[in-house]
């Protein structure tokens, strides 16, 4: 421990939070040195240098949606809006691309890494769409009948970040549930 915190190095490697456990480790002779003001203005780094990181790699398709939705590193207004913890886990999901879509799960599908275009609908058997978040919200026929239930949500939508950002969150967690 070193002023009060405690040393976790069981963070996930190459993330702030380890690079800032491993620093404050090889450091910890020094504790003299670490003052609160200091480590908050360290971690204050950490974060911004995390969030510059996180914002320029473009290959994880599952944050696609997401940095269309929340193009600052801050807390989702949902997260204090939404009461139902079912809803806000739905709504969470379906952002950071952990929703069970097979542009997700399809990724790496028997050991073998499929493109993102090779990953198409299963539902409605498609053969030119990828099941992503657009398709799932919007296009797949499959889901017609429950989109005809939510008329009045996606009326004013045209794509899915549109209706993650203008619908309410907890009638959009109602949707997603659906």
């Amino acid at each position: 421990m070193v002023d009060g915190f405690a040393l976790h190095l069981t963070a996930v490697k190459d993330s702030w939070q380890h690079n800032l456990g491993a620093f404050l480790h090889g450091h910890s002779g020094q504790q003299q040195l670490f003052h609160k003001f200091d480590i908050a203005s360290f971690i204050e780094r950490a974060k911004h240098q995390h969030a510059f990181e996180y914002f320029a790699d473009v290959q994880h398709s599952s944050l696609m949606l997401y940095r269309t939705m929340q193009p600052e590193y801050k807390s989702a207004e949902y997260l204090s809006v939404v009461k139902c913890a079912s809803n806000r886990r739905l709504i969470s999901r379906f952002r950071t691309g952990c929703h069970g879509l097979w542009v997700d799960t399809g990724r790496w599908a028997d050991g073998v890494h499929l493109g993102r275009t090779a990953r198409l609908c299963l539902v409605c058997k498609s053969l030119d769409c990828v099941e992503d978040e657009q398709h799932f919200g919007f296009d797949c026929p499959a889901y017609s009948h429950i989109r005809s239930q939510h008329l009045d949500l996606l009326q004013h939508c045209c794509t899915i970040a549109d209706f993650m950002i203008l619908c309410e969150p907890n009638a959009c967690g109602g949707f997603l549930r659906e």
